[in-house]
């Protein structure tokens, strides 16, 4: 993932082909560290990419499809009496005149490492690793249900990695890297 690139290799280990490169831009990467493919459904490439905070997804030769996430704003309320500029992630920049303004954090990453496509019903299941949670989104990058904190509890996590299923039984299974154990 140095690399900034995704490699595909056949059953021989002999190379086939690569894409992407270091960058912010729709099929560059900045850390990429979770790939699934969907080869039930669309044999898509779902790509994780750490740092830019998203997921990507890609054809099977690599080409860009569409992305959905960006970086985590924190949940928290903002109280003015006056016209405020907020500036969201050094990219958007809006004044507003109100009060009191709720943001939340729903459907955004903060460094997500896991990726795992549930086969039942094509759902991404997300190991959002440093906001200590998995999230789960629809096929079009909707969000259905987010769950877990920072803790050593049950359903607690500290910095989930990898994620996968059990299919039998529709249970999620999470490496909870920090915590040194599996959930």
């Amino acid at each position: 993932s140095h690399n900034h690139r995704i490699q595909i290799f056949d059953n021989d280990g002999k190379f086939i082909r690569k894409f992407g490169d270091y960058g912010f831009k729709d099929g560059q990467f900045n850390y990429p560290r979770g790939v699934f493919v969907d080869s039930l459904n669309s044999n898509n490439i779902f790509v994780v990419d750490k740092d830019n905070h998203r997921i990507q997804i890609f054809d099977n030769d690599g080409k860009f499809i569409r992305k959905f996430g960006n970086k985590i704003i924190n949940s928290t309320t903002i109280t003015t009496n006056s016209t405020t500029t907020i500036n969201i992630n050094n990219d958007l920049e809006q004044k507003f005149n109100f009060k009191s303004i709720n943001i939340e954090n729903k459907a955004q990453f903060n460094r997500s490492r896991g990726i795992f496509i549930d086969p039942t019903n094509s759902n991404l299941i997300i190991a959002d690793t440093d906001s200590n949670r998995i999230q789960i989104f629809d096929n079009k990058g909707n969000l259905i249900q987010q769950f877990g904190e920072f803790g050593n509890k049950n359903s607690q996590f500290i910095k989930p990695f990898s994620i996968s299923m059990d299919i039998i039984n529709s249970n999620i299974i999470i490496c909870d890297t920090q915590n040194h154990r599996i959930q």
